[in-house]
């Protein structure tokens, strides 16, 4: 499910939503075998609900969740969202920031829409 990882935010940074956020979330950051190593994002739909009560696991929302979670925030928290695209050893980066604050992130799309929306909603977070 490696190419799954391309399109959602890091584990770290998804490890920090809380439970009440993004639970129907189209994939997930699900651990098989309980160990470092065992992470991987799968499509929530072709995991067992047995599997992902025994198994530790997180959402890892895409980008289009993310927006959309970022669209239901009051105005007055969120000022603007402005997309701003920069290229870095000919690998597109992506910077996502609101009117108030930059919060940046050198990464793939859907992880610096979550760090936006962490923020948004009060959650610190360390450039993970």
């Amino acid at each position: 499910m490696r190419e799954l990882e391309k399109i959602v935010p890091d584990l770290e940074l998804c490890k920090l939503i809380p439970d009440e956020y993004f639970k129907d979330s189209v994939c997930v950051w699900f651990n098989e075998f309980e160990n470092d190593d065992g992470w991987g994002v799968h499509v929530r739909g072709k995991l067992s609900p047995g599997e992902l009560k025994e198994q530790p696991n997180c959402p890892a929302p895409t980008l289009a969740e993310v927006m959309e979670a970022i669209e239901n925030i009051p105005w007055n928290s969120r000022i603007a969202v402005d997309f701003v695209t920069c290229r870095a050893d000919w690998n597109k980066k992506w910077r996502i920031h609101n009117g108030r604050a930059g919060v940046y992130g050198e990464c793939n799309s859907a992880t610096a829409a979550l760090k936006l929306w962490l923020y948004l909603n009060g959650i610190e977070v360390n450039d993970v």
